[in-house]
């Protein structure tokens, strides 16, 4: 797998396998798709160690990595993503997790979770396109799958393994939604 191929299904496995898998739990599960899913989830943790382990391996990926998210974290704050908006989440969703918090006051916090959600989403969108973050990204993301086959000569397979799964998991979750529209059907 050439360098352009496994940087693509780096990408793809990213962003897509999460999506698919968080659709799948949404749709109307078989067996055959539960069965997915697990293997999916299954290689997906696999490959996170994998990440996790070469860049804690590597002092320079580590440094590049944190460079990455306080850049990211730069251009959402110019964006206008207030930077203790984590902090302030972590306390919201404590104070949903308390059985002293009122109804009342859990309505309220979900909605300014809600609001902290949508800002976070808004600015994301917005910095989606910076030509210096998507160069720092693309550069990190380089080094890391450089460094990663290097490691782990066995990486192109598991991510072709995972860009299969991920491709059957949504023609299943395409098929049950199709037959979900046509048991819905007026007869």
């Amino acid at each position: 797998m050439s360098n352009g191929s496994l940087r693509t299904a780096l990408l793809y496995l990213l962003f897509a396998a999460s999506t698919l898998v968080t659709s799948a739990f949404a749709a109307n599960d078989n067996s055959s798709m539960q069965a997915l899913k697990g293997e999916l989830l299954q290689m997906q943790r696999q490959f996170i160690a994998l990440q996790r382990s070469t860049i804690e391996k590597h002092e320079t990926l580590e440094a590049d990595q944190k460079s990455l998210q306080a850049l990211t974290a730069e251009k959402l704050a110019e964006a206008g993503f207030d930077s203790d908006a984590k902090a302030r989440i972590k306390t919201l969703k404590s104070k949903l997790q308390d059985p002293a918090t009122s109804e009342e006051d859990k309505q309220a916090t979900k909605q300014e979770m809600g609001e902290l959600a949508r800002s976070f989403k808004s600015a994301r969108m917005a910095i989606a396109k910076d030509q210096e973050l998507l160069a720092a990204k693309q550069s990190f993301q380089q080094k890391l799958i450089n460094t990663m086959k290097e490691e782990h000569p066995k990486l192109p397979q598991l991510l072709q393994a995972m860009q299969v799964k991920s491709q059957k998991l949504q023609q299943q979750i395409s098929q049950s939604a199709e037959s979900a529209k046509g048991s819905a059907a007026p007869q």
